[in-house]
């Protein structure tokens, strides 16, 4: 699990990856097409940040998006962002927070979850490839999941570039 001062750095490489300030200093105009996505949320820390800073930049219109294999993760990543931001859960971005396997998440799933966060927000529109610009932050996921026969699944490739396939290549993400 990453360190507040880990969470700050990834935070601050994903706002700048997603060229959310312009050079001039002054916010995009389009903030509703980037989406964030949290591969591997574990408790959360990352997310939070993430979150914190939207606010101090006034910034509700991006969506959020993360995942963990581990359902305990997912507990204590809702857990950390219910108490942190329990006043101020109307002014953040829309997001989703779910067990899921990100390694195995297809092109069309990252177009379900990012349209299921969205729901019932009128001004968003963002349901397709073309319409967003996809962020990926954090770092590749910890293990391959639950043990089988006392070992970790087999997959091919390791974790990192397993990772790196699934952000970059299938599915189609603008950064890393």
């Amino acid at each position: 699990f990453a360190s507040d001062d880990n969470a700050a750095a990834v935070v601050d490489a994903a706002v700048t990856l997603a060229g959310i300030c312009g050079d001039d200093g002054n916010y995009m105009e389009d903030l509703q097409s980037i989406v964030f996505v949290e591969p591997s949320c574990g408790d959360g820390r990352v997310l939070e940040c993430l979150l914190k800073r939207c606010l101090n930049m006034g910034i509700s219109t991006c969506t959020v998006l993360a995942y963990d294999i581990d359902d305990v993760a997912i507990e204590a990543c809702e857990e950390r962002i219910r108490s942190s931001f329990d006043d101020e859960a109307s002014k953040l971005p829309p997001r989703a927070i779910q067990q899921a396997d990100f390694l195995s998440l297809s092109k069309d799933g990252l177009s379900r979850d990012i349209a299921g966060a969205q729901k019932g927000r009128e001004d968003y529109m963002c349901v397709n490839k073309n319409n967003y610009r996809v962020v990926f932050l954090g770092g590749p996921p910890y293990s391959l999941g639950p043990l089988v026969n006392g070992r970790e699944p087999e997959r091919g490739l390791d974790l990192p570039q397993q990772f790196l396939r699934q952000c970059l290549i299938d599915l189609e993400g603008d950064a890393v």
